[in-house]
Parts: C-alpha cells; structure tokens; sequence
C-alpha cells in the first residue's frame, strides 16, 4: 500500500453521491410476494366450496393437497439462486437477486474508458515544453515523476516508466495529495508542484500559456490523453499519454449491439481521446471532460431514458455513477475498493465480454422466473379443476403437487449452464488460442487498495478522471 493521502474533502463529497444514489434505487417488489396474500385464503374458500356443493371431504382435501403453494413459492428463489451460481461460474459475483431482476431489464450499457474499455497501460508519447522555456523535456518529466511517485495510478506509473527509460533523476517530493477528478500535488524543494488537467489549473488560478494550450489541443485531437505540469503558478509543460483498446472490448461492444443494447462510453479523460476509442469499438455516443457529479448525471439521465442502465468502471471516481445506475458492474481486478462496494455485480477477470453474459443472464432469469410460475400455476389450477369435478384423489394430488415443484427446480437448473451459443463461442475460441487450464483466470477482488487517483485516466483533461 502506498503512502497517498486523498483529498478527505473530494472523498467526503464522492461518498455522499454514493449515499445519495443508493437511496435513491427502489426495491422490486416480487410477484410471489404480492400473489401471495390472495392465494392462500382464495384456495380455501375454492375448497371450502367445493366441499359444500359436493359434499365429498375428499375433493376438498385433494385441493389442499395440491394447492399447497411449494412450487409457486420455489419459483423465484430457486432461479435467483441457480443464475447466481452459475454467473459465478463466468466470472460474475452478482451481490443479490434483485440485481439479477434488474440486470433483465437493461437496454443500455454506459462505460468508463482508461482502465474499462482501455488497458490502463498508458505510455508517454510526448512531453512538451515551449521554445526557450526554463525546464527542458527531461527537467518537466522529472517534476511530473516526483510528485507521482507514490501513486498506482496508470498515468503515474506510464510517468515514472518513462522517466526511468530516460535515466532522469527523481527527486523526493513531500505533502503528496490527490484531487479525485482533478489531479494531484506535492512540495519539491520549496516549490508546489501541481499536475492536472488544463481546466482543474485554470480554475485554480494557474496561467496556460498560449502555446502550450496550443499543444494540448494538437495533442487532444491526435486522441491522447493530456496532464500539465505546473509550478510558481504556471503551467511549465504537458505531458500527452495513450493506451491501447482492451482486448476483448470491441467482442463485447459487438455482442451487447447483437442484443439490441444501447452502449455510451461516459469519461474524464479528453473528448479527442474519448472519440478515438469509441471510433474504435463503434461507439455512437460519447462524452468526455466528465467529473464525477456529471457522469452520475448523465448515468440518471440515460436511465430515465430506457428500461434501465448498468454502469460498467473501475475506480473511485465511477463509484458514484456505479451507485447511481440500475446495476453497477465493477472490474474487480483492478477496481479500487470504493468502486467495488458501490457495484451490484463485480467481475472477477478483465474480459469484457463477461458484460454482454451478464445481461443475457439477467434475461434469461426472467423468462426462467416467469415459466417457473407458469408450470407451478398451470398444475394447482389443473388439480383444481380435476379435483373438482373428482377426476383424482389426494394420492394423485400429491404426486402432482411434488411433481410440479420437481419441474421448477429442474427447470431452474439450465441457469447453472452457458447457453449453447455461448457454449460454441468457448469452443470457438479455445480452438483459436489453444486448449489450457489457465486461459481463464480469475483474480481476488479487491486486490488493490483504494488510491488517490481513479483507475483510470484520472488526471486527464479536462477532469483528472476517466
């Protein structure tokens, strides 16, 4: 664990969004559990009458018998509890079945970038510095790796490998903060050094130069991602990143579009970034320059929209938007902690095609849900009917009463399985790479410890955020 202190105003401020959203969210009320309170008094005056018309004890014991409402009461759970063991089984720790429901009725899915839909792997592309300036490339390098190098952050570690790459000394920088959203600050012989977004300096009352606001927006167009570094309250440099597509991400974007699932790509890092990813996963809708507070906005926006969102990120500042959509979903490999408690359903490797499973999960868990209920229905109200009319007996009852319960629970049970498409996609798959026992790993969560910085291009421009 490294020695980073967050900001405990911006931390403060990220868990009451958090708080806010999560009570926000209405609990599903279960169809059972409103069915329930007819049921039981309908089937004894059903009984009851039947008895008064016949006069036949037996009719009317046959009815309680099979009106015993087992199968109608397994209906739900057994499902609920077959998908979950069987998203374990994929890779997906879904916390409850309630966001099982919700993950059914998903229509679009919004994604963090750097670290989610991105490797994370960030490399330094450029480091400039205007003509005749005091600091050459290396100097500016030197600052940015002194006041990163307590940090896990991607970008901080993309700094500090170039740093090393170019043999620059680094000296050791004191007071180290983090700005979640915005960027990050320390002391360095008798100096503040600041490194962040272009808009977070500004704000702060620190002076752009023209020509490095020049280069910024050479560099943001080009889709890399842009921090500057600034001293004596002027920006003395930047320093453009990039990383490279996640494998796997243009599958799942494909797979969630096969299945009629709207995808936005929502981050902080800059919008000629954003736009170059989300050219390359065929992404319509994006949005960069996001803070925190905005992508929470955008995520409530974008639910009200449609049927319901699920939010997929991975770092501290996602966490509001993951507890402010239908379902959250974090990366669990490398989603910081925070990220992790605000999701609903964490998943335990990088691939992202775990994501489009998720849903089709959640879908298949209705459909199962509903015909569980259809097959515990159809048996009490056929028993009923013959045990009116004195078709069968209370043996017969019985067997069909234990039947339809047998055929729930069966019927559950194909959850615990892949579908046969996916099915073929694994084979498909495993013959393209290779059959081996390790190609699926499945990583701890919550591995890492929450830090300063997001997981993800949190010091970007315009918002020290992905």
């Amino acid at each position: 664990r490294t020695g980073v202190t967050i900001c405990a105003e911006a931390l403060a401020r990220i868990a009451a969004m958090i708080e806010e959203a999560q009570s926000r969210q209405a609990n599903v009320a279960r169809l059972v559990d409103r069915f329930a309170r007819y049921y039981i008094p309908a089937t004894l005056v059903v009984a009851a009458a039947v008895y008064l018309i016949t006069g036949e004890p037996l009719r009317a014991v046959t009815i309680l018998i099979g009106a015993c409402p087992c199968a109608m009461v397994i209906a739900t759970p057994v499902a609920v509890f077959a998908a979950i063991g069987g998203a374990s089984r994929r890779g997906l720790l879904i916390k409850g079945g309630l966001y099982l429901e919700r993950l059914g009725v998903v229509d679009t899915v919004a994604f963090d970038k750097t670290g989610t839909l991105t490797s994370g792997q960030l490399e330094v592309k450029r480091v400039f510095v205007p003509d005749g300036a005091a600091d050459t490339a290396d100097e500016l390098l030197a600052l940015a790796a002194a006041v990163e190098a307590r940090s896990e952050h991607p970008i901080a570690q993309a700094i500090l490998a170039a740093a090393r790459e170019r043999r620059v000394e680094v000296g050791e920088a004191a007071d180290f903060r983090a700005y979640p959203g915005l960027g990050a600050a320390a002391e360095l012989a008798g100096q503040r050094i600041l490194i962040g977004s272009q808009r977070w300096l500004a704000e702060g009352g620190v002076t752009v130069p023209d020509e490095i606001a020049a280069a910024v927006a050479a560099a943001s167009e080009e889709g890399h991602s842009v921090v500057l570094v600034a001293a004596a309250e002027r920006v003395r440099g930047m320093i453009a990143l990039s990383d490279a597509v996640r494998p796997g991400a243009a599958a799942a974007i494909a797979e969630l579009r096969r299945a009629r699932v709207r995808t936005v790509l929502l981050s902080g890092d800059t919008p000629g970034a954003v736009a170059r990813v989300a050219g390359e996963l065929g992404i319509a809708e994006h949005r960069g320059g996001m803070l925190p507070e905005d992508k929470v906005e955008a995520v409530s926006a974008l639910a009200d929209r449609g049927r319901g969102l699920a939010m997929v990120g991975d770092g501290i500042n996602d966490a509001p938007a993951l507890a402010a959509a239908t379902v959250g979903v974090a990366v669990g490999r490398t989603g910081t902690d925070l990220a992790i408690e605000a999701a609903d359903v964490i998943m335990l490797s990088e691939d992202l095609r775990r994501v489009p499973q998720a849903v089709k999960l959640g879908r298949r868990t209705l459909w199962n849900i509903k015909l569980n209920i259809l097959i515990a229905g159809a048996s009490v109200a056929g028993l009923f009917v013959l045990a009116a009319v004195g078709r069968v007996g209370p043996v017969v009852g019985a067997l069909v009463h234990e039947g339809s319960a047998l055929l729930v629970t069966l019927n559950a049970m194909r959850l615990l399985g892949a579908p046969a498409q996916e099915r073929h996609a694994q084979r498909a798959e495993m013959g393209h790479h290779g059959h081996h026992p390790g190609a699926q790993a499945q990583g701890a969560v919550g591995g890492r410890h929450a830090h300063a910085h997001e997981q993800g291009c949190a010091c970007c421009e315009p918002g020290h955020k992905s």
